[in-house]
């Protein structure tokens, strides 16, 4: 069997998406954070 090698690379925090549930973002971050979960806003308005 092959030996095989782990070699652990920063990500910078701009490249985390995981810190949208960790931190506040500010608000061009959490969009793009969202947008990258493919999680997307469904605003249904109600009757007044």
């Amino acid at each position: 069997m092959a030996r095989r090698t782990l070699i652990p690379r920063h990500i910078p925090s701009s490249s985390q998406p995981a810190d949208i549930f960790t931190k506040p973002l500010p608000k061009d971050a959490f969009i793009l954070f969202r947008n990258k979960l493919c999680v997307h806003l469904i605003f249904i308005p109600t009757a007044a």
